[in-house]
């Protein structure tokens, strides 16, 4: 397990950022595509299946991440099938893979649009700004680190709200939405924000957190230890947050 504690350490791997984007924009694809489609003589809801989708599939990743913290031999099996060896950091192969958080965090998004309390809009630019504005980020941090300058961390905050303040532009302009450019950037910097310190917070109340899950330790639950909101949860909860505040 990783700790929230150490070093960052800044590092690019194409293959990932690629699945990266690619998951965020399969999301995008059920969603719209399903929408027009019959089945046994009624129209599909696009929202129901993704919504459904998102589930058994976060779901599913739990799973399998829960089972390889126990077990050593399905902990090998998972970093060899379909090349996640080639895409997994080291700590993903016994801790939480980063599309576990990812998941989950798109089917809390999606369960609040089923129910009326996140617009269509918001939903699409939350997965959006993910799935594009933080590889940039990565990309950014991981060029000056390479060059061994200064201020990556700064310089990551200020390409992920470049590129998310685009992303919101463009979605803002699909929808034909009320969003201004203050607004815009507003919610692209404030998700950088969280997007690039969400570590640094975590480490902030891990000693609260400590107590809660030492007061349930036991063997079956030793995994919850290797939880922490990864930035791939609250980077779209950061974006859906601040679009509500702005679009009523």
């Amino acid at each position: 397990m990783i700790s929230v504690f150490e070093k960052e350490v800044y590092e690019w791997n194409s293959r990932r950022k690629l699945w990266h984007f690619g998951g965020c924009v399969l999301m995008i694809a059920i969603y719209f595509l399903w929408q027009d489609l019959t089945l046994f003589g009624g129209r599909l809801n696009g929202l129901t299946v993704l919504l459904a989708f998102a589930w058994g599939e976060t779901a599913l990743c739990l799973a399998v991440d829960i089972i390889c913290f126990y077990s050593t031999y399905y902990r090998q099996r998972k970093t060899s099938l379909f090349g996640f060896r080639h895409i997994m950091r080291a700590h993903e192969a016994k801790g939480f893979n980063a599309s576990t958080y990812y998941l989950f965090g798109s089917a809390v998004l999606l369960t609040f649009c089923f129910f009326g309390f996140c617009r269509e809009e918001i939903l699409v630019m939350a997965i959006l700004v993910l799935g594009i504005a933080d590889p940039a980020a990565a990309l950014v941090r991981w060029q000056f680190d390479k060059r061994a300058r200064r201020n990556e961390r700064a310089w990551g905050l200020l390409a992920f709200i470049a590129a998310g303040s685009l992303v919101i532009c463009l979605v803002a302009w699909y929808y034909q939405s009320p969003l201004t450019w203050p607004q815009i950037f507003c919610i692209a910097a404030g998700t950088a924000m969280v997007e690039t310190y969400t570590k640094n917070w975590v480490a902030f109340v891990r000693p609260v957190t400590r107590r809660v899950q030492n007061a349930i330790r036991h063997r079956m639950t030793e995994w919850t230890f290797i939880f922490w909101p990864d930035d791939n949860l609250t980077t779209q909860l950061a974006v859906a947050v601040l679009a509500v505040i702005f679009i009523r």
